[in-house]
């Protein structure tokens, strides 16, 4: 993050009312633009696709395979985030830049693992306990899987200072989900509800896809260098708990709530307040 300080700094050098405006632009761009951008689309396609149409089950349908899908994507990709950020620190420090290849394989590996191991249970007790249809189910594993990659793919382009980037991925996925919504919706007359989650998930995909591009257009080489990587998890594996416990504190707020009298289930999968 010492980059966005380092631009933000040579803006207000020049202490105009231009510039403290263009900084304030820039600071939203690229630290909360992506969930506002994410938020934006959602309420664009409530008030284009006629959500509040939809019935009162199906909507908290929706709200509750969100709201999974953004914290549990997060929470995966907790654990290993700050461990690949100190061997790539280290590895740009020697200038060992063919080594990021292998960290951003062996990190991808390890978080899809994660994510795996934590979302087809769940999907599978959506499906049997829950009942709900087995493509609803799968579209939305998908889009946790999609944001698992965003998220992590994140991490790489912050080392690329490519900040306003990241923002532009999240526009561009979101530009095209909701256009793939009211495809759906107004020309293909489809249902309301998977619509908008088949859609964001397609977005969620298609921002992994241009971050994960950049950085392969950036790291070209690639050593094949993974143990070096694993051997780090063993070295620093302390900061696989406080990551992972830093993220977990940010919701745990959620999960105090859901086990009150004020929490809401839905499908007997989803539980929110």
């Amino acid at each position: 993050m010492a980059g966005i300080g380092v631009r933000l700094k040579r803006i207000y050098e020049k202490q105009t009312l231009v510039a403290h405006l263009v900084g304030f632009a820039y600071s939203i761009m690229v630290t909360i633009a992506p969930m506002l951008v994410v938020i934006g689309t959602v309420m664009l396609m409530s008030i284009v696709l006629g959500y509040d149409q939809v019935g009162y089950a199906r909507r908290g349908l929706f709200a509750g395979t969100i709201l999974y899908i953004f914290i549990f994507s997060l929470l995966t990709a907790a654990p290993f985030n700050a461990v690949l950020s100190r061997y790539m620190s280290d590895v740009i420090y020697e200038e060992k830049y063919e080594n990021i290849l292998p960290c951003y394989n062996i990190g991808m590996l390890l978080n899809l693992i994660l994510s795996c191991a934590l979302g087809i249970p769940f999907c599978i007790w959506e499906r049997v306990v829950g009942g709900v249809n087995l493509l609803f189910v799968f579209t939305g594993f998908c889009g946790y899987i999609s944001l698992v990659l965003v998220f992590y793919s994140m991490l790489y382009l912050s080392i690329c200072k490519d900040y306003q980037k990241i923002s532009f991925f999240f526009i561009d996925g979101m530009i095209f989900a909701f256009l793939f919504s009211v495809i759906l919706v107004k020309l293909l007359h489809r249902e309301v509800v998977y619509s908008m989650v088949l859609s964001l998930s397609c977005g969620f995909f298609v921002t992994a896809v241009l971050e994960g591009a950049t950085i392969k257009r950036y790291f070209k080489k690639n050593s094949n260098r993974y143990k070096e990587v694993l051997a780090y998890f063993k070295k620093y594996w302390q900061l696989v708990a406080i990551n992972f416990l830093y993220t977990l504190g940010l919701y745990i707020h959620n999960f105090v709530f859901w086990n009150t009298d004020m929490k809401m289930v839905v499908a007997k999968s989803f539980v929110y307040a």
